[in-house]
């Protein structure tokens, strides 16, 4: 609330439900797919990737209604954090696909880019440490 709300309250007054309301309905209209299987859903997400050098990871391009949302409330220098350190995790793995290197055990949550949960675990023993 801290982060949202000084935009919120200072600059919105709220507006921005009627906004809201339309991502909103249709989320839910597809939730309710995922409970009774024969329910029509709308077709929202494509997989749209991109490579943006030979060799390197593809870019999957997805358009979340929640992200764009938040994303509006949000100051740009924190956007710009996230955009930095997504380019900067994306060019980490780059390398690390670049040179051939592999990681022994897969993880479960981390398909494409191994190299980073191995990467978090070793931050959060030097944290604790």
């Amino acid at each position: 609330m801290v982060t949202l709300g000084r935009q919120w309250v200072e600059r919105e007054r709220l507006a921005f439900r009627l906004g809201c309301s339309l991502p909103l309905t249709i989320i839910l209209f597809n939730t309710i797919a995922y409970f009774q299987p024969g329910f029509p859903q709308l077709p929202l997400h494509h997989d749209n990737t991109v490579e943006l050098l030979p060799g390197t990871p593809s870019v999957l391009l997805l358009l979340y209604f929640a992200v764009v949302g938040c994303m509006y409330l949000v100051g740009t220098s924190i956007s710009f954090s996230v955009w930095f350190c997504y380019l900067l995790t994306l060019a980490e793995s780059s390398a690390v696909a670049w040179t051939g290197l592999g990681v022994a055990r897969p993880d479960a949550f981390f398909l494409d880019w191994q190299s980073l949960p191995w990467q978090a675990y070793g931050a959060y023993v030097a944290t604790v440490l």
